[in-house]
């Protein structure tokens, strides 16, 4: 569309020519005769000028320059889509890895408590050593900590999600 409008050049010119009176020798500044009669001249000139560039019609470079830099956002674009996809994907197995860990932990957690009470109930009945029990609390303590250590890492992971996925928070 820029091609199409022309550039509008404006000039003007303008002096005064005269008939010499005399003789034209060479003459110093102080001889110089005087003229008769000047003659005034002007001139006006008006041009339109269409400036069409040969080499982008045909070879179309701004327009392939333009059309490069376009891909190359497309493909940063689909790059960014990919990580944000992977980090998707990453975030939502490491959640199911956490639901495992927790089901996991809490089991062991059932199971420690079970064998501490019995073994508390042992301890009562004068059948098991104190040193046993002292294990029992040892094991009940240490599944616990497990437990507290796969709600952490669950609730890490839902966070990470929530963050891949672009949620408020």
């Amino acid at each position: 569309m820029g091609l199409l409008i022309p550039e509008l050049n404006v000039g003007t010119y303008g002096s005064y020519f005269g008939r010499i009176r005399g003789n034209v020798s060479p003459m110093t500044p102080a001889q110089y005769p005087e003229t008769q009669q000047l003659y005034p001249t002007q001139a006006l000139n008006v041009s339109l000028m269409w400036k069409i560039p040969l080499g982008a019609i045909t070879y179309q470079g701004d327009k392939k320059t333009f059309e490069s830099k376009m891909r190359l956002n497309e493909i940063e674009a689909e790059q960014f889509k990919v990580k944000i996809n992977e980090e998707i994907a990453n975030a939502t197995s490491d959640l199911q890895l956490g639901k495992e860990q927790i089901e996991a932990a809490k089991e062991a957690l059932d199971f420690t408590t079970k064998a501490l009470n019995q073994s508390i109930e042992r301890q009562k009945l004068g059948t098991a050593k104190p040193f046993e029990v002292f294990q029992a609390q040892h094991f009940f303590l240490q599944s616990q900590l497990d437990y507290l250590k796969a709600v952490s890492a669950y609730n890490k992971a839902q966070y990470a999600l929530k963050v891949a996925k672009g949620v408020n928070l």
